[in-house]
């Protein structure tokens, strides 16, 4: 999907070469996504094969790639591996409370707020572009600071 082509592209930036292994033929990403990773130089892409072993005794020196047709093994040298298999968003006791994308993420506002008032969201529960730890961690404050707005609001409300 497009986390991992988006984490390719990424990788692309500061790698000499970065490898894609798909067990299938074709990707499920965006086709803009998948045509910007077709033309960066450094990216190949290695399709029906799945990853049975990564090898090395202190660090990472290469997997063993399986062709699922034939069985037959083969092995790749490499300095790193970088695992993204995508996200499955579990949101199953939210999703009736509040308005979600078409992928269940939580839709949210600038402050984090949700569709539903008194609601905030924060992290990759949000439908943000970017799943980043930091970003999550600065939405968790914005949404923090949200709430905190919200509640002095509800308690002047509650005095009057």
């Amino acid at each position: 999907g497009n986390t991992a082509i988006e984490e390719t592209l990424h990788l692309a930036k500061y790698a000499k070469k970065v490898y894609i292994i798909h067990r299938r033929q074709s990707f499920r990403a965006d086709e803009i996504l998948i045509q910007r990773t077709k033309k960066t130089p450094n990216i190949e892409l290695i399709t029906e094969r799945g990853v049975v072993e990564i090898t090395g005794s202190k660090k990472v020196d290469g997997i063993v790639l399986i062709d699922p047709k034939t069985n037959v093994k083969t092995r790749m040298d490499l300095d790193m591996v970088f695992v993204e298999i995508g996200r499955v968003i579990k949101l199953d006791y939210a999703n009736h409370l509040v308005e979600t994308n078409k992928i269940g993420q939580i839709i949210v506002d600038r402050e984090q707020k949700t569709s539903q008032k008194g609601i905030f969201a924060a992290g990759d529960i949000t439908d943000r572009k970017y799943g980043q730890a930091i970003i999550a961690a600065g939405d968790g404050a914005v949404a923090a600071l949200s709430v905190y707005d919200y509640l002095r609001e509800l308690s002047c409300q509650i005095q009057r």
